[in-house]
């Protein structure tokens, strides 16, 4: 499992965050509002670009 997460991350970091967070807030892509969504999709851009450095 461990190694599924890392290749996921490393292939598709905007996919991974993305679905921890919504695993945290124990939510789904179709029950999101539209405020969480766009929370969703900024803190996914900023995890993104600070693990680039």
């Amino acid at each position: 499992m461990f190694k599924q997460m890392k290749s996921l991350k490393e292939e598709e970091p905007i996919l991974f965050y993305e679905t921890l967070l919504l695993m945290d807030m124990n939510k789904t892509l179709d029950s999101l509002e539209l405020n969480e969504e766009a929370t969703i999709k900024v803190t996914v851009q900023e995890l993104v670009e600070d693990e680039k450095f």
